[in-house]
């Protein structure tokens, strides 16, 4: 007989807590804010309870029969053999009114799994000599950190914690005037925003052709080259070296265009991108590419850079053209989930998150082409998850006898805690990108 030791775990709570929503669904409403299908130790109830989610969020009544038949689907197993299972679970509980207890020991054996894995990679840091002891400390306290980061950020503040961080706040404000939040590096936008706050997401939306592909690859630049932070880039829609040389072409002001021939350029000009490319590498913006990736899979590369690095911006360029985590039967629903997990991200990380999207063609359609927050695609999930939303405007880009030639406008049409407006800035189509108004600008 073995005398391994299972991992902890609590078989009867995890029966308890089914049982107990299939006699009340709503008492759904009392742990959904904590408790996920992959606390779940035994995998038929993370599953069972990932459906019982599912079939609450379309609105649909959760009973055993419902459950029992798409239970069926998902383990290929007799209907009638998955519903006596789910009876059963409602015989071992009298009443739902201890659910929430059921979940926490739920949630506390979970917690304990993760702590024991997390204390088998702190073994092997310890083990590795080879890496200093300086990185694996920090590796080993970010590890740490994120076993308890969701669960510690659930707690209720005393009044001496959420006052004493506001008076620190406030007293560092009043000594050294400042941005609040990440300086996007256009004046104008940082005095409507106060900059890209944490852990807030914001929503920047234009139709094709705006450049906001440009403006988040500015905003990444100047994050990291004139603030020294450390920013991960999604670029679902171009390749690394298509960003690099969109960059390049921004640092430079040599013509894009020109930098895709490079044998062309004269020397100076292949000195100035061998110089601006150096800074690139000695800085801390990274880059993934990949193509269709999934909010989950953003998630999970996210948090292994933050482990590694941390981070302090993260781009997502752009969200219609992600693939969800699972397909809903409406795409709002679908890019609900999607801005939420993503939402949800920036409070893991205590980092802003700068989602890219398209509008609609609703905005050919009428004569005054400026943006409104319903040009969104599926706009209402949309908005609902961001804290901010700005849209990009040219008005050349429609009317070639336009009165504001190479003007773009940044219109902040939701900005929860602050100002609404436009900021107007430069638009250089030479090098696809934008210049302050101002001729305070902040240069690179």
């Amino acid at each position: 007989m073995s005398n391994q030791q299972l991992p902890p775990h609590s078989a009867e709570s995890e029966r308890a807590v089914i049982g107990s929503l299939l006699i009340d669904p709503d008492a759904l409403y009392m742990i959904n804010d904590f408790l996920k299908p992959e606390d779940f130790y035994i995998g038929h109830h993370g599953l069972i309870y990932r459906l019982i989610q599912d079939i609450f969020a379309e609105g649909l009544s959760v009973d055993v029969i419902t459950l029992g038949s798409r239970l069926s689907m998902e383990t290929k197993q007799s209907e009638n053999e998955e519903i006596g299972r789910l009876i059963g679970f409602t015989n071992e509980v009298p009443t739902a009114l201890n659910v929430r207890d059921y979940a926490r020991t739920v949630e506390a054996t979970s917690i304990r799994r993760k702590m024991i894995r997390v204390g088998g990679k702190i073994a092997a840091l310890g083990y590795d000599e080879k890496q200093s002891i300086d990185i694996q400390l920090d590796t080993a306290e970010t590890m740490v950190f994120e076993v308890r980061g969701e669960r510690s950020k659930d707690g209720m503040s005393k009044p001496r914690q959420y006052a004493g961080d506001y008076l620190d706040w406030f007293m560092s404000a009043c000594e050294e005037p400042k941005t609040i939040g990440l300086p996007t590096g256009f004046i104008d936008l940082d005095r409507l925003l106060d900059g890209l706050q944490a852990p807030w997401q914001y929503v920047l939306a234009a139709r094709p052709g705006m450049g906001k592909s440009s403006m988040a690859g500015q905003i990444a630049v100047n994050a990291t080259l004139n603030h020294g932070k450390r920013v991960a880039f999604f670029a679902l829609e171009m390749s690394k070296r298509q960003l690099t040389n969109r960059i390049a072409a921004y640092l430079t002001g040599i013509n894009s265009k020109l930098l895709k021939r490079p044998w062309e350029l004269p020397e100076h000009n292949r000195q100035m991108v061998r110089e601006v490319v150096g800074r690139l590498s000695d800085s801390r913006l990274f880059i993934d590419d990949t193509s269709g990736i999934s909010p989950a899979q953003v998630r999970a590369k996210t948090m292994r850079l933050y482990a590694e690095h941390g981070l302090d911006l993260v781009i997502v360029d752009h969200l219609h053209i992600m693939r969800p985590d699972r397909n809903l039967n409406r795409q709002d629903q679908e890019y609900g989930e999607m801005t939420k997990t993503l939402a949800e991200l920036g409070k893991q990380i205590n980092a802003p998150i700068l989602t890219l999207a398209q509008l609609n063609r609703s905005v050919e359609a009428r004569q005054n082409k400026r943006p409104i927050m319903s040009d969104l695609r599926e706009s209402g999930a949309i908005e609902e998850n961001a804290y901010g939303v700005m849209f990009l405007y040219r008005d050349d880009y429609y009317n070639e006898l336009s009165e504001r030639p190479n003007v773009c406008e940044v219109i902040v049409a939701k900005n929860r805690d602050g100002e609404t407006g436009t900021a107007d800035l430069v638009w250089q189509p030479q090098t696809t990108s934008f210049k302050n108004m101002r001729l305070e600008a902040i240069k690179l």
